[in-house]
């Protein structure tokens, strides 16, 4: 059995000399991503990229594709939360889970960064393929889609569109907060899972449909503006009404993605504790119970997550 490792047992010198390499390493990530999604893949993504040119030219032709509402006398200007079209295959005005993160752009933007610039041309067509070369889903094994790839693309598509230059927690034209949005998104997609929601367990297989249809089938599975007060009342209600499915439960992996802020954790129930699972698989067994504790419990093992995208969107 080897010694974990952890940051009491390294010397304050050595990380006092790895904290800036780390957050070089960060930030080397966001800015590969910019340059990948604003230049090399652009054109698979997007028909016609001369909108894109300029922060004034994507919030001219995109604001009210990502949320934006004007100001009016009686409000300032916002960006809505889920009233954000290019989060959905169909928008009709209003909330519709049954289309929420089905939008064609974030499964482009996921296939340009999971397999290259070129990873979104013939997606919808059968024709995007794992290229020979060296890619994020060949490095990291990617073989099933998680609720943290779903929202990481959801969230890179917003600020694709946005007026923002930079990729950073808040945008620095639109003041959008992006890991806010991860967190409210994410939310949403765990509880729906966790209680069986039909539009949640949905939204997994049709992300799987299109990037791995040979994997197992598993039910457990002056741009400025504020960002959105979200009526929690409203959007729960929302959220609470929608159907549920029959199906085994869901893996623990597609509730353990990212984490929530203290708001986010004190409106969610907490989920019972898991253990150990695969990230496309389930299991279950009843916990055993019993008047006395005679001896001490076995230690828990770590817990593994899913294979998935993770941004930091806290700048340098």
């Amino acid at each position: 059995m080897g010694s974990r490792l952890s940051a009491s047992s390294i010397p304050p010198l050595i990380l006092t000399q790895l904290t800036p390499q780390f957050l070089d390493g960060l930030h080397g990530q966001r800015a590969s991503i910019r340059h990948r999604l604003r230049t090399e893949a652009l054109h698979s993504i997007a028909d016609d990229v001369k909108d894109f040119a300029t922060s004034t030219s994507r919030f001219d032709a995109f604001s009210e594709l990502i949320g934006y509402t004007p100001a009016t006398d009686n409000s300032e200007a916002f960006y809505g939360r889920f009233e954000v079209p290019i989060l959905y295959d169909k928008w009709d005005g209003e909330i519709d889970l049954d289309h929420l993160f089905r939008g064609d752009m974030l499964l482009k933007v996921f296939a340009s960064i999971i397999r290259g610039p070129q990873g979104a041309e013939g997606l919808f067509e059968g024709k995007s393929k794992l290229p020979q070369a060296t890619c994020l889903q060949r490095i990291h094994k990617i073989t099933c889609i998680t609720p943290g790839a779903i929202v990481v693309a959801a969230t890179l598509a917003i600020w694709l569109f946005s007026a923002d230059t930079q990729l950073v927690q808040v945008g620095d034209e639109t003041t959008i907060d992006y890991a806010a949005r991860h967190r409210a998104y994410i939310r949403r997609i765990r509880e729906g899972l966790r209680d069986k929601k039909a539009w949640a367990v949905g939204l997994m297989d049709y992300w799987n449909s299109i990037f791995f249809p040979n994997a197992e089938k598993s039910r457990d599975h002056g741009a400025a503006g504020n960002e959105q007060l979200v009526d929690d009342e409203e959007i729960d209600d929302i959220f609470a009404q929608a159907s549920q499915v029959p199906s085994p439960p869901h893996n623990a992996a597609h509730g353990n993605e990212g984490n929530d802020d203290e708001a986010d954790r004190r409106q969610t129930p907490p989920a019972p504790s898991q253990q150990s699972q695969p990230p496309c698989h389930s299991s279950s067994s009843p916990r055993q119970s019993s008047p006395r504790r005679t001896s001490s419990p076995p230690p828990r093992p770590p817990r593994r997550r899913a294979a998935g995208l993770r941004v930091n969107w806290r700048g340098r």
